[in-house]
């Protein structure tokens, strides 16, 4: 109740609210089918697949088309939201060939109504079935539950820290690690290279002060610290050096603020 904005169950609620219960419901029930990672990497995946941004909270301020395609959970969004944009284009591709089914032309801001051997064949690509028309094996069910079950790094990061900072976080890792970077490279379903992905799983050391205090404010900490490059590897006296700069930092604001308040 408190994502819709509604403060007390007793009440009258306005056709908003009742709006964004009957979406919210909807999603309570992807995550009860499946997990809430999954569910929440298909609401981004179907936002972006639509031309919209989904940055957290109630999902009814989202349109309908993009509402429609979570419900449906349509087969592109579904692959893209398990397993990325680039290996769901190319399994579309692939699927294309083994079936002869032609692919459809995707446009963003809409759905694509894929034919049933076409869609049944990208469904079930991650693991390498090959019987596109027969039952699948123990393994290759095996394996599908393990791909379900493995962790998002970034969907993860946003259960416990929050939207904002995990984009900074992002944004940080490329930094750090000396990748380059682009604004619209930041999206819930877009392919980041490995080394960032590792960055935000492992909550790099310089990248969560960078994403928690800046670059200028961490500039000064590395010179007293004597941390020569942002890319390069620390020890662990630099790296107790720069968590005592935060704490002397940390002291200060709560020194300054008992002074403003006494």
């Amino acid at each position: 109740m408190e994502i819709c904005k509604i403060p007390s169950p007793y009440g009258d609620v306005t056709a908003d609210q009742v709006k964004c219960l009957n979406d919210q419901a909807q999603l309570d029930s992807c995550v009860r089918k499946y997990d809430a990672r999954f569910c929440y990497s298909l609401v981004g995946t179907c936002a972006s697949m639509m031309g919209a941004v989904y940055n957290g909270g109630a999902i009814s301020k989202l349109p309908g088309n993009v509402l429609l395609c979570i419900q449906r959970e349509d087969v592109i969004a579904v692959c893209r939201a398990k397993h990325g944009v680039a290996f769901c284009t190319k399994l579309g591709e692939a699927c294309a060939e083994l079936t002869k089914i032609p692919m459809p032309a995707f446009q963003q801001g809409q759905m694509v109504a894929l034919p049933d051997g076409l869609a049944e064949c990208i469904s079930k690509g991650k693991c390498k079935v090959t019987v596109w028309n027969g039952p699948i094996t123990v393994v290759q069910k095996e394996c599908i539950q393990e791909e379900r079950l493995k962790p998002n790094p970034k969907a993860l990061c946003i259960q416990k820290y929050g939207a904002e900072f995990c984009r900074q976080l992002e944004v940080a890792c490329y930094r750090v690690k000396n990748v380059q970077f682009q604004e619209n490279m930041l999206c819930t379903v877009c392919e980041i290279p490995q080394v960032i992905e590792e960055c935000i799983e492992k909550e790099d050391f310089m990248a969560m002060y960078y994403a928690k205090y800046g670059a200028e404010r961490l500039k000064v900490w590395m010179h007293s610290c004597k941390i020569t490059v942002i890319t390069g590897p620390i020890t662990v006296v630099q790296k107790e050096c720069i968590e005592k700069r935060e704490l002397i930092s940390v002291v200060v604001f709560l020194l300054l603020l008992l002074l403003l308040l006494s």
